[in-house]
């Protein structure tokens, strides 16, 4: 079998895996069919936890979790025939097929955007550390228990780093199982064809701010939004990989854990905060968070303040009650699925990355450095931070009739990567001028990515306020997508 072909291959069993529970929360959407592999991917993270801890199988424990999530999805259907999420028309005011046309060629573009960021692929690179952890440890996922073991644990082997977040890992475990093709480049392939969905998440995103923003407006100049939309949307996936390469295109999971976490600040922070959005988010943080430690860090951040940003938005008694407890509940099930990997790893004593902590009164100078160091990487806050503010001097009232998040919620995800990052790189004890120039592209891939995500909402923002005409009622509740 060809690589392409068990890529292929691969990233529709791992759309298998996720399916049934990404319709469950999100509905019947072209985002769900984008975010289903990335669901699959968490799903057999979760499986090379139980793997490790358990024993059996990965690929056994990926498809009895996926069958439980199925038999669940289903039961609460069952229980819930409302929720179903059958198709169902909306009602478009207006001409719905102008209006959704800017939208369908967004999209198309998104995807032509999509096909061009991967030609990287075109040469066949594998980069470091993906040879050195994350197809190595695939490998290792495959064994049976006591070798699968004996690879975590025996400390002669000296790869700290094999107790990282298993994602990138065990995806490529699963599809190498599956497709009986073992080899790094097809964990390459993999990974950057999962990186480039959760970019296309981004795009869908964009798109559904540009479709709700049409329906504030009767006439063809409401219109506007939805070509801002189209235009935006594909220059955010170029832009996104542009921001990530070369690590997009050679196997690292930096770019998985930062366009996750993006995504997640973006439906769960900024857009309107409907049920399908704060499901998005929650996946996307999942996988983030099931990717690499900082990525969990941060993932952990942005998880408290869609609480908090929910918490503000609870209803009155008598339904404050159970909607808290759903809050709860689901915030609860994301942070026990990143913490299943890291309590696999404690349970087994398997080894785990240790350093010490460098002595306080270098603080200081590790954080100038720091900052030195990340300035060139992320000048576009500069241009996000002037935006926000003529955005919010001017158009507050056209952001509050989109019901978009308060800016300050994007600017408080997007700061809180940036103090993971930061803080590790000021209080860890290795030589900070190395580590900033060995690092510094990589880890500073989300803050430069959600900047760009605040720049393009106060854009279609903007183009709502231009376009003028005549108010019409705001599209409750759901998106277009």
């Amino acid at each position: 079998m060809s690589t392409l072909a068990a890529a292929a291959l691969g990233l529709a069993l791992l759309g298998v895996l996720g399916v049934l529970p990404v319709i469950a929360l999100l509905g019947v959407r072209w985002l769900s069919l984008v975010l289903s592999p990335v669901a699959g991917a968490i799903v057999t993270g979760l499986a090379a936890a139980a793997a490790l801890s358990c024993g059996g199988p990965l690929l056994v424990w990926s498809w009895l979790l996926a069958g439980l999530g199925a038999v669940l999805t289903i039961a609460w259907w069952a229980w819930r025939p409302e929720l179903r999420p059958w198709p169902r028309t909306p009602k478009a005011p207006g001409d719905a097929t102008a209006r959704f046309g800017p939208l369908v060629l967004g999209g198309l573009l998104s995807i032509v955007a999509a096909g061009l960021s991967l030609r990287g692929l075109a040469t066949p690179t594998v980069g470091f550390d993906t040879r050195a952890l994350w197809s190595l440890r695939a490998g290792w996922m495959l064994h049976d228990h006591q070798q699968m073991l004996l690879d975590f644990k025996v400390p002669e082997f000296l790869i700290g780093q094999s107790g990282y977040p298993p994602l990138v890992s065990s995806e490529a475990a699963f599809i190498w199982g599956m497709t009986g093709l073992h080899t790094a480049r097809l964990e390459v392939v993999v990974v950057a064809l999962i990186d480039m969905l959760c970019l296309l998440g981004l795009a869908i995103g964009i798109l559904s701010l540009g479709h709700r923003a049409t329906a504030l407006r009767d006439g063809w100049r409401g219109l506007l939004p939805a070509v801002v939309a189209a235009i935006v949307a594909p220059a955010v996936v170029l832009i996104g990989a542009g921001i990530t390469e070369p690590f997009l295109t050679n196997g690292y999971a930096d770019p998985m854990w930062s366009l996750s976490a993006a995504g997640a600040v973006l439906f769960g922070l900024i857009l309107p905060s409907t049920r399908s959005n704060q499901a998005a988010a929650v996946v996307l943080l999942t996988a983030a968070g099931m990717s690499k430690q900082e990525g969990m860090f941060t993932a952990l951040c942005i998880l408290g303040l869609i609480v908090a940003r929910q918490l503000g938005r609870l209803p009155r008694a008598p339904r404050r009650s159970a909607r808290l407890l759903v809050l709860l509940a689901t915030a609860g099930a994301a942070v026990g699925a990143m913490a299943a990997w890291p309590t696999a790893i404690a349970i087994t004593g398997s080894r785990q990355v240790s350093s010490p902590l460098s002595a306080s009164s270098t603080w200081v100078h590790r954080a100038h450095a720091v900052a030195t160091g990340f300035s060139p990487s992320l000048h576009v806050l500069a241009v996000a931070l002037a935006v926000s503010i003529v955005g919010g001097l001017l158009l507050r009232s056209t952001r509050r009739r989109l019901e978009l998040g308060h800016d300050l919620w994007g600017w408080a995800g997007l700061t809180a990567g940036l103090v993971v990052v930061g803080g590790v790189l000021i209080t860890g004890s290795a030589a900070i001028g190395p580590w900033i120039e060995g690092s510094v592209h990589r880890v500073t891939q989300f803050p430069a990515i959600t900047g760009w995500l605040i720049v393009a909402v106060w854009t279609i923002v903007g183009a709502t306020a231009a376009a003028g005409g005549t108010p019409t009622e705001a599209v409750p509740g759901r998106s277009a997508t």
